[in-house]
This record gives C-alpha cells, sequence and structure tokens, in this order.
C-alpha cells in the first residue's frame, strides 16, 4: 500500500453559504495557526538545545484547554510541529536557522478507527465531503470536470476500498478551499525484474542514471533550477539595496514572499517532474533496484535533495521497485572519534584507506614509521560501521590497488582517483590541516574548511581545473565507466 495526496478545490457549499463556509475556514485556520505557534514555543522550553539529542517533547498539555470540542485539532497540529521542530534542530543548534514561526496552518481533519471529522461520499455525479470545522459541520461539493478527471477517479476507488487517511484543509494564494485528501491504494502489480541501476549525482549535472550494458548514461542537467537560482539571487540583492533606501519596504517584503513562495512551487514540482523521469526510466529498463548516490552536491548545493531523495523512494515503491540509498554522510569530523583514513606518500603517490578507533595513536605510529606522509581527509562513523565503510572505499577504488604478493588485505591505492574524488566532495583538508596538504598537493582549487566536511559546496572554478578532475574522476569510475572489479554503492559506478 502507498499513501499519497489528492489535492482537490471545494466547489460549492451545500449546508451554508459560501460566504458562511469561508468565515468559518478562516476561523478554524486561525485557531490552527495559534496552536501551532505556542506548540512551537513549549518545545524551545522543554528542550535543551546545548544538548546533542533532543530530549522527549510533549506540548498537548499546553494547547489542550485552548479550543473546546477540538482536541483532535489541537492534537494534530501539536505533532507536527514537533516533528518540524525535531527536523529543524541540527540547523537551530549550528545558528544556522531560528526556530519556526507558523504564519499558516492547515486545519487536520482525521479518519481512523479512533476519530473521524471527514467523511467523502460518492453522489454518482460528484462527490461531496462533511467536515467538522471550529464551530461545527460543513457540507461540500468538491470540484469536478476534465481538470479533475485523476483525482476524482482516485477518490471513487479510494471510497470503494476505504482507504481514506488522515487529511487537512487549507486556503490556497488564490484564496480558494483546498481538500488535501490522503489515500491508501495498493500499489501497481509486481512483475518479474532483474537489474540494478545507479543514479549518482556529479559537478556538471544533477544526476545521471548509469544503465548495465548501455554505453551512455541518461543524464538531467536541470539547467533551469541553476537560473532559477541565478534569477533568486539577483533579485534578493537588488531588493536588499532597495530596502536600505527605505522604498516602500512593506510592498518590497510582500515581493519577496511571493516570489519565494513561486520558487518553492517551481522546486516542489521539479523534484516530482525529476523523480517521475528516473523511475520510469528504470522501470522501462525492468530494473529491479536502483542505487541512489547523491554525495556530489556541488552543481546545485541548495537543492532539495533530501525531498527528491523521498520522491524518487516513494514514486518507486508504487512501481515495485526497490531503493537504496548510499550517499555518503556529510558530518563535523574529530580525530579523537571513530574515523576512516586517507593518508598520502607523496614518494610512492600512493594512498593509504585504513581506519582507527579514535585518537591519534594509530595514525601517529603509521606516520613514525613514514614521516612524509599526509592526512588527507577523515571520515567519521559509528563504531558499528567503521568496518564497513572501510571495506566500502576499498571496494569504490579496488581496480586502482597497488598490487603486493608480499601482503593480504593491502589498503595501498594510487592517488590520482582518490584525490580526485576527495576534491570531487570536497573532503580534502577537513580535518584543518590543509596548510601541511599544500606542502606536497595543489590546494589552490581548495578552500579551507578549518576541520568542516563539506560535500556540497562548489568543487572547481577554472576550466583547467575542471578538466583535470574530470579525467581523474573518469579513472575512478565516477562518470559511470565500467570496470572488471566489484561493484559498490557509490560513484565509482
Amino acid at each position: 500500500m502507498a499513501i499519497r495526496t489528492i489535492c482537490i478545490p471545494i466547489a460549492e457549499c451545500i449546508s451554508h453559504t459560501k460566504s458562511e463556509l469561508y468565515a468559518m475556514l478562516r476561523r478554524s485556520l486561525d485557531a490552527s495557526r495559534s496552536v501551532a505557534n505556542i506548540a512551537a514555543t513549549e518545545c524551545l522550553r522543554q528542550d535543551d538545545i546545548t544538548q546533542d539529542k533532543c530530549g522527549k517533547l510533549y506540548t498537548y498539555p499546553r494547547c489542550k484547554d485552548m479550543y473546546e470540542g477540538c482536541s483532535f485539532m489541537v492534537a494534530s497540529v501539536c505533532r507536527a510541529v514537533e516533528k518540524c521542530y525535531k527536523q529543524d534542530r541540527w540547523q537551530m543548534k549550528r545558528g544556522i536557522r531560528a526556530s519556526r514561526s507558523y504564519r499558516s496552518m492547515p486545519w487536520p481533519m482525521l479518519n481512523n478507527a479512533s476519530c473521524s471529522t471527514l467523511q467523502v461520499v460518492d453522489e454518482g455525479e460528484y462527490l461531496t465531503a462533511k467536515i467538522k470545522l471550529l464551530n461545527g459541520h460543513v457540507v461540500v461539493r468538491l470540484a469536478g470536470g476534465s481538470n479533475y478527471r485523476d483525482q476524482i477517479r482516485g477518490l471513487r476507488k479510494a471510497i470503494e476500498l476505504d482507504a481514506i487517511c488522515d487529511s487537512k484543509l487549507w486556503i490556497d494564494r488564490n484564496h480558494k478551499a483546498i481538500l488535501g485528501i490522503s489515500v491508501d491504494l495498493p500499489n501497481k502489480e509486481a512483475k518479474e525484474r532483474d537489474g540494478v541501476v545507479q543514479v549518482v549525482s556529479g559537478i556538471d549535472y544533477l544526476a545521471a542514471m548509469i544503465i548495465p550494458r548501455q554505453q551512455h548514461p541518461f543524464v538531467i542537467n536541470a539547467d533551469d533550477v541553476q537560473q532559477w537560482k541565478a534569477e533568486s539571487v539577483r533579485r534578493n540583492q537588488r531588493w536588499r539595496q532597495t530596502r536600505k533606501q527605505g522604498i516602500d519596504r512593506r510592498r518590497l517584503r510582500e515581493e519577496s514572499s511571493a516570489f519565494a513562495e513561486k520558487m518553492q512551487r517551481r522546486l516542489k514540482s521539479k523534484t516530482h517532474e525529476i523523480a517521475s523521469q528516473i523511475v520510469a526510466k528504470a522501470d522501462r529498463v525492468n530494473a529491479k533496484i536502483i542505487e541512489l548516490d547523491f554525495t556530489i552536491k556541488s552543481y546545485l548545493p541548495s537543492f532539495p535533495w533530501y525531498d527528491l531523495v523521498s520522491k524518487i523512494e516513494y514514486k518507486a515503491n508504487d512501481a515495485g521497485i526497490e531503493v537504496l540509498v548510499k550517499t555518503q554522510s556529510v558530518t563535523e569530523p574529530q580525530l579523537e572519534s571513530p574515523h576512516v583514513y586517507f593518508i598520502l606518500e607523496p614518494h610512492s603517490w600512493r594512498v593509504k584507506i585504513g581506519k582507527t578507533k579514535g585518537g591519534k595513536g594509530r595514525i601517529e605510529s603509521y606516520m613514525t614509521m613514514n614521516p612524509d606522509c599526509v592526512v588527507l581527509a577523515i571520515d567519521n562513523q559509528p563504531q558499528t560501521k567503521l568496518s564497513a565503510k572501510e571495506k566500502h572505499y576499498h571496494a569504490m577504488f579496488d581496480n586502482h590497488r597497488v598490487i603486493d604478493r608480499n601482503k593480504i588485505g593491502n589498503e595501498l591505492f594510487i592517488a590520482d582517483p582518490v584525490i580526485a574524488w576527495l576534491r570531487a566532495v570536497e573532503w580534502i583538508g577537513n580535518a584543518g590541516n590543509l596548510s601541511q596538504i599544500a606542502q606536497v598537493l595543489d590546494v589552490s582549487r581548495d578552500a579551507s574548511r578549518v576541520g568542516h566536511l563539506q560535500a556540497d559546496s562548489k568543487c572547481l572554478r577554472s576550466n583547467e581545473s575542471t578538466e583535470v578532475l574530470a579525467e581523474g574522476q573518469k579513472q575512478a569510475g565516477i562518470f559511470g565507466v565500467k570496470t572488471d572489479g566489484p561493484r559498490s554503492g557509490s560513484q565509482t559506478d
């Protein structure tokens, strides 16, 4: 079963007049917004932001007495606010963003075994819905016609299967009441599938699907998104300059908010489009598994990558395709914690990829025997995943392993492809030793991050550097060059 939301406008109100319906709806939405803001304040009060993990949040007791007879709304809004707070906490802890303040909050409508505030009925020619608002129930007719043919078909199937779930109601920017009805419809019938396709990001494109037995990958460039981002930067810069001059700040604020909403709608539609293209292509080649690796985010650093992965997962689930996410984690490196290290031997031009449980003892002992070596990068991992991550990197560069018959399990690799990959994800110098690396390696292309792992920043900026990096990435198999070695779930395929 797959849960999806069917959005359909309200055509007319049967039990009340249109003005009465919208007056009741606005009062209900104001109540939902008030509960959301109080719950957000309560989350800040209950949480100790200095701790690494968020404690238990329970904001319902603070809001339960605000609106009598609407405990279903209060509980639903509180749960939604608590979930959003936990999602934003990482950025709040590091000062990247502030706590949310809600200017609007949809009105929740429940349809489960314990509570039902929404009933959708098929009247034959049209569909009706009975909704409980703050001041009572209303009966409305849903929009129909050819424009909403697919929505009506899906709702009728959901009514037949009794598959309508918790939903929501809101007013859009065109002042229309919209019902977002969640339905739990069965997936398509599974068919026999075979094969694995890999979807990787790159420095010259948003995503590329590498298909077995096909010479050229299926590339999604998304140049229009880069144009949108450039347009957004230009407009925001102009608005900031005009606002400093004090020219009609209210109008500028309204224009800025409207454009921000437009950008959000554009990106939402674009992520749906890209996810549909990827899943449809995988379905056409009869793939059984889609492996996603979006470690390199330099083409569009501010693109909603997590939202794209989520959409690919649920669309692939509907098509009966399994999705494996193998994106490298981006964390702040700590030498005292367990990590995988990349050490360069300048004289032999080899890179050692090994692991340590923490501390500098393992690295210092190796550096004592090889005093000219330099730590290029480290990747912190939990103790339970340390060995698996080391094997993952070994498999990634297996075709470039230095063969030594006297050693079993050799950890030395040719330096060029490893350095090219580290540059692509911008991990070089993430341990804060970029000046030391500069003595043996040209780091003019690498920005000093003083201990921060940034895989979502610009990788290269000059044409000459791009050619050098592209050559190294081709050696490492990042662009899908077929190799005879074992395959892993990273960019090497």
